[in-house]
């Protein structure tokens, strides 16, 4: 691995990393990058045109960018778009990944190689579980856009969904529409489904979850 010191200003970040800190989280890191005066570790990027995209560590960057860094540390790697979103993801298993982007980025990746769900679990190691729930959370939050935008509606579809639960993702997407977003305002427990077509009994429920 050969480290590079580029310039700040050189570097973007890419449209499909799913991983998200919180704001406390966010200050902790500008916090100990202003203290150390550098990066924790090194972004990992990926050239593209004049610069660089990140592949890893854009909330580096980005606290890099808060403090004022001219340059920072960088590992530069040749990758070609499937591949850059593969190292994304493998890279960003401690971090916490919004599941509709996430989704998305998969989507992406077997358009990309023409795959199928249970060929990019194969690609990227991991169970065709994973990639199944993680679709379903980006096939709800689209579902729920589309419904919205249709109706004039003011929300953020992405991280409504993000914030469900599995269990509550499939049964947000088998209600109709505008139960759903009743359901899911409402705080989306599954004691409310009662006046629904699931019935009052909890197998009931379990059932159309499942």
């Amino acid at each position: 691995m050969t480290i590079s010191t580029l310039p700040t200003n050189a570097i973007k970040p890419n449209l499909y990393n799913p991983n998200r800190m919180n704001e406390d989280e966010f200050a902790e890191l500008v916090t100990e990058v202003r203290h150390l005066g550098r990066l924790p570790k090194p972004v990992v990027v990926t050239p593209e045109d004049a610069g660089y995209t990140i592949v890893d560590g854009e909330h580096g960057w980005r606290a890099a960018c808060e403090v004022g860094l001219e340059t920072v540390a960088a590992e530069v790697i040749e990758a070609d778009n499937f591949e850059a979103r593969r190292q994304t993801y493998k890279r960003n298993q401690h971090g916490e990944h919004n599941k509709v982007l996430l989704g998305r980025m998969f989507r992406d990746m077997m358009e990309q190689r023409g795959l199928s769900r249970r060929g990019l679990a194969d690609e990227i190691n991991v169970s065709d579980l994973k990639v199944r729930d993680t679709l379903r959370y980006t096939d709800a939050a689209d579902s729920y856009s589309q419904y919205a935008r249709e109706r004039g509606l003011d929300i953020d579809a992405d991280n409504d969904v993000a914030a469900l639960a599995i269990r509550q993702v499939r049964i947000f997407t088998k209600l109709p529409p505008g139960l759903a977003r009743l359901w899911l305002a409402e705080g989306a427990g599954l004691d409310m489904l009662s006046d629904t077509p699931l019935g009052g009994d909890a197998a009931d429920v379990e059932s159309f979850a499942g």
